[in-house]
């Protein structure tokens, strides 16, 4: 009897003993499987840019590690409670199911795989996931299976898995938490400085924004806000296509992403539609990347962090010049028209059809002044065009350096803000003049195929991609300094018979920078921005053919300008009283409802 009992005890002793082999068997292979598969995310990660250093690898293998365990441990405690077995069978299954493992481990080690497909290609990681799942799902029904079969105990045997459950929770959030900052405090931030980066002919104030890196501007809310930016290549012709991401903060957080064109030789633009905004927007966050971002990445706001070099002997980043972001309103807003400045250099008051020239010459301008204001008494009482042209932007007739352009009040206001000046020089007005603070974009290109055809194409695609915010935009065409070589003269009207004089090559010249202008003001009268546009057509001072001047030493009678104010509820006519280029911005100031900060000297006409 005694014999029997020895005998059931030893049986019992070697079924203990091989049930305690079975669970470290177990715990090995759960620490070795989570340790591959947080090697495996690690790995996944740093393909995707979200590894920028190896402190940051192995917080993520951690916070992986501790996922998977957590998991197991999660489905032992199930089990124990739903069906308390200890069957040594169990874990014998369970160390299958970790063995599975293995089926990353190629991934891991980079070993090429002839997949027949670039599909499969990208999505290479979820196959060998996707295997591992397959076997470790079927290996967990075998166990659960097992655990049926086995003989049932207590359920206490749950509670070491649940704790071991809850201390891999807090691992995971831990890890995961300090993963995220390293994340965040291994970012690039953009730089805050601009420099003033012309790209062809097209300037505009833009910083240098590596790939990835963010840029972060604080703004005030409005209910009708619309945000832009602008995006160029700092190589030529690098990058075709870029992918701009907008992060906003306001009530809730909102993201838009959208692809961006970089012409070879301008700025790509893209704007964020009003209703993606969120209410009480306070902060918004851009950056762009060469690749969209996947949608799960979005989801899990997680962005890359390394991208692949321009050059990799350099480890030099992809680089892009970015200008803005500009906070602008959107259409419709009450009270925000658009201005059309268009100033024409050596057009004097007395060479206007309409004010007494013999010669039609100004048919387009003609009737425009017909439905609009004319003041044939525009006065430049200023000894260069520079200061003449600084009264019509600060309202002041004498320039002082403290003084502010009023073009900043309508760029602070909301407007977009462009300039064309066919040329900078001379002393004469430059983007990094003070004149020109606040213009956005600044274009001091001049065609010398096209003349100043090619500049209000230009200026008439730029209005076309604008129609849904105010703008305003400055046009300053030069055709008639140029008069002898903008039209050939056998194309020429004048003379009609006998030899061409100065005066025929300039009327000539006129004729035809007038059909050109007729052909921008015909554009915005055949669409819906003619009832919120405002066009205003004057010189910075007229031509003197007995002088042969160019202009810049102003003398009677180039100092005598016109003035045509046409726009939506004006009244028509001429007004015979003297006008001076100060009283044009607060005549702008007028139209707009926006209030210059400073006293002037000038008043509006309207």
């Amino acid at each position: 009897m005694a014999k029997g009992r020895f005998g059931d005890n030893r049986a019992c002793s070697d079924n203990y003993s091989f049930g305690g082999i079975v669970v470290y068997l177990y715990s090995l292979t759960l620490l070795i499987s989570s340790t591959v598969f947080g090697t495996f995310c690690r790995t996944v990660m740093q393909d995707l840019g979200l590894v920028p250093n190896l402190g940051s690898g192995l917080v993520l293998m951690l916070a992986a590690g501790c996922l998977y365990v957590f998991l197991q441990s999660a489905f032992m405690s199930i089990l124990r409670l739903y069906q308390p077995s200890q069957a040594p069978s169990i874990y014998i299954t369970e160390i299958v199911s970790n063995a599975a493992i293995v089926a990353l481990v190629p991934y891991i080690l980079h070993i090429s795989i002839p997949w027949p497909s670039t599909l499969f290609e990208r999505v290479e990681p979820l196959i060998f996931l996707g295997v591992f799942g397959a076997i470790h799902l079927f290996c967990k029904l075998a166990t659960f299976y097992a655990a049926h079969q086995g003989e049932l105990r207590q359920r206490r045997s749950a509670l070491s898995y649940m704790i071991l459950t809850v201390v891999m929770l807090l691992g995971v959030l831990i890890f995961q938490g300090r993963w995220t900052a390293s994340l965040e405090a291994a970012r690039i931030q953009a730089p805050d400085e601009t420099h003033t980066l012309a790209v062809n002919s097209m300037i505009a104030h833009a910083r240098i924004v590596p790939e990835g890196a963010v840029f972060t501007s604080e703004t005030t809310s409005d209910n009708n806000q619309t945000i832009s930016a602008r995006f160029a290549n700092v190589d030529s012709g690098q990058l075709s296509t870029i992918y701009a991401t907008f992060s906003m903060k306001g009530k809730t957080n909102t993201l838009y992403e959208t692809s961006v064109k970089l012409p070879i030789d301008g700025w790509g633009e893209v704007r964020v539609p009003n209703e993606f905004l969120p209410d009480d927007l306070r902060e918004a966050e851009v950056r762009w990347t060469r690749k969209q971002e996947p949608n799960w990445q979005r989801i899990f706001g997680l962005r890359p962090i390394v991208f692949a070099p321009a050059d990799e002997s350099t480890d030099k980043p992809y680089e892009v010049a970015m200008s803005g972001p500009f906070f602008n309103y959107e259409r419709p807003v009450v009270g925000k028209p658009n201005i059309i400045v268009i100033m024409i250099d050596g057009l004097a008051a007395n060479h206007l059809s309409m004010l007494g020239y013999p010669r039609e010459v100004t048919p387009s301008l003609d009737k425009l002044g017909y439905t609009g204001l004319v003041f044939p008494n525009t006065m430049i009482d200023q000894a260069s065009i520079n200061d003449s042209l600084w009264q019509l932007f600060t309202g002041k007739r004498i320039a002082l350096s403290t003084s502010k352009s009023f073009i900043d009040t309508l760029h602070d206001a909301g407007y977009a803000t462009i300039a064309y000046t066919e040329g900078e020089g001379n002393g004469d007005l430059t983007y990094t003049s003070r004149e020109a603070s606040g213009f956005e974009l600044f274009s001091a290109g001049y065609s010398t195929v096209n003349g100043s055809k090619q500049t209000l194409g230009d200026a008439r695609q730029w209005i076309s991609q604008h129609q849904q915010i105010p703008f305003f935009m400055m046009l300053r065409l030069r055709s008639l300094e140029k008069a002898p070589t903008t039209v050939e003269e056998d194309k020429g009207v004048y003379p009609q018979k006998g030899v061409t004089r100065p005066i025929d090559r300039f009327d000539n010249a006129l004729l035809d920078l007038d059909q050109q202008i007729g052909s921008l003001l015909k554009y915005v009268r055949d669409r819906e921005i003619r009832k919120n546009t405002f066009i205003l057509v004057t010189a910075p001072y007229g031509h003197e053919f007995s002088l042969q001047s160019s202009g810049q030493l102003l003398k009677e009678p180039s100092k005598r300008v016109p003035l045509i104010v046409n726009g939506p509820g004006l009244r028509t006519g001429q007004v015979p009283r003297q006008v001076s280029m100060a009283d044009i911005g607060m005549t702008i100031s007028d139209i707009t409802n926006i209030s210059y900060p400073e006293l002037v000297d000038g008043q509006s006409v309207r």
